[in-house]
């Protein structure tokens, strides 16, 4: 059974056996183990777990990897990164992704060009795509002997480096 986790934007967890939870953005590092104990994660059956790495809110992808990476450990599993970019254009591989920032613009990625940051969308993208959990664990399997680096995707830098 594969597992991911995604704290982003709110709090998701998932099973490839179809279980799923979705918790709102407050408090991230309580809801992520209450979602996980709720879903009733058996770590025995766990193949591996897949770790939303952005982008999104800053302190929510460092969360969720720094949570992936400990539970992988503890069951001798490997963590796959994934990116919200990559599950969106999954199913819409010609499509523009833009994702909110929430403070100052959008975040955006398409596969003709690398993920950045503009001030606003345009027409004809797919804006603030729902996390398509099937394309995400095809990703999973796609990639489970990659052993990629994961590692935050983060587009701009966080605010508080901005002003130093």
């Amino acid at each position: 059974m594969m597992l991911i986790v995604d704290c982003c934007d709110g709090t998701t967890v998932a099973t490839d056996d179809g279980r799923f939870l979705r918790a709102g953005a407050d408090n991230q590092a309580v809801m992520l183990p209450k979602l996980v104990s709720e879903l009733g994660i058996d770590f025995k059956k766990i193949s591996a777990i897949g770790a939303v790495v952005g982008p999104g809110s800053f302190t929510g992808i460092r969360i969720g990897i720094a949570w992936a990476k400990g539970a992988a450990i503890a069951a001798g599993v490997p963590v796959i990164p994934i990116s919200r970019f990559e599950i969106a254009l999954r199913k819409n591989p010609d499509a523009v992704i833009a994702i909110d920032n929430k403070k100052d613009g959008w975040f955006v990625q398409s596969k003709d060009f690398p993920a950045r940051s503009i001030a606003e969308t345009k027409q004809g993208m797919i804006i603030n795509p729902n996390l398509d959990i099937d394309a995400a664990f095809e990703i999973m399997a796609a990639k489970k002997d990659s052993n990629e680096q994961v590692i935050p995707l983060y587009i701009k830098p966080h605010y508080a480096e901005e002003k130093c």
